[in-house]
């Protein structure tokens, strides 16, 4: 289970590589109360209980970097429906994932970005089940994704309200 984390961030990949170069960050939001930030220098988390129960992830990725799980490739100008598309065509792909559970897939904006929702369940290996909220756009040559996820057990209502108020203080800044 204490790769569980690690497993979801590297087998859905979708955010930086471990060149810290590529993972520019430019990005900022006011996370919520009695949340603290997890140290990794490839990723933005956020936990309030630790990163097995529940954390919200702030992914940025090269364009040009290619999925594990599928040969489709992200491309400027791409809408948010098509990059909805590919990515959930990576996580059915990906043997870690079972039992993947679609609950809604519509079009959001992030501040000004178009962008795509996402609302899922799985289970791991272990039979462990999460749900996640999963935001995603693409703004110049970056891929950013921005993401709830909590096992089952541990999900609440506040949470997602918590979630979303951090997604609204989201902002793009200059590199």
């Amino acid at each position: 289970m204490k790769n569980l984390l690690l497993v979801l961030i590297i087998s859905f990949s979708v955010g930086c590589t471990a060149n810290r170069s590529s993972c520019l960050q430019d990005f900022s939001a006011q996370p919520p109360e009695k949340w603290h930030r997890v140290d990794s220098p490839e990723f933005y988390i956020l936990t309030k209980d630790g990163p097995y129960s529940q954390y919200i992830l702030i992914q940025q990725r090269p364009l040009e970097k290619p999925f594990i799980h599928t040969s489709k490739a992200l491309a400027g100008g791409m809408s948010s429906g098509d990059a909805a598309a590919l990515f959930l065509e990576e996580i059915m792909n990906d043997e870690a994932v079972y039992n993947f559970r679609l609950l809604e897939n519509r079009s959001a904006h992030v501040n000004h970005h178009e962008a795509f929702r996402l609302v899922f369940t799985y289970e791991n290996k272990e039979g462990l089940k999460f749900q996640t909220y999963m935001y995603g756009f693409i703004n110049g040559n970056w891929f950013y994704t921005l993401r709830y996820n909590a096992d089952l057990v541990c999900y609440s209502h506040h949470d997602i309200e918590e979630f979303h108020r951090f997604l609204r203080s989201f902002r793009i800044t200059d590199a």
